[in-house]
């Protein structure tokens, strides 16, 4: 997962429209830092100063699979 800050995002945007250059082709605009979904959750565990817990479910199939989004 790749994370952006929503102002960092607003910011960027505004400079592009005060400079003319949105309509000069698609941007992407995302963090080079990247990490998988158990390592987010030990993030989000440790800012709230919480143990994570996993559980592994091999008794029930998936019912839907998530796109990649970074």
């Amino acid at each position: 997962m790749s994370f952006v800050f929503s102002q960092d995002i607003t910011r960027l945007v505004v400079q592009m429209i005060d400079r003319n250059i949105y309509n000069q082709g698609i941007f992407n605009f995302s963090c080079d830092e990247r990490v998988n979904l158990r390592e987010f959750y030990e993030i989000i565990a440790k800012i709230m100063k919480v143990v994570p817990k996993y559980e592994v479910l091999t008794d029930k199939p998936a019912r839907k699979i998530f796109p990649s989004v970074s």
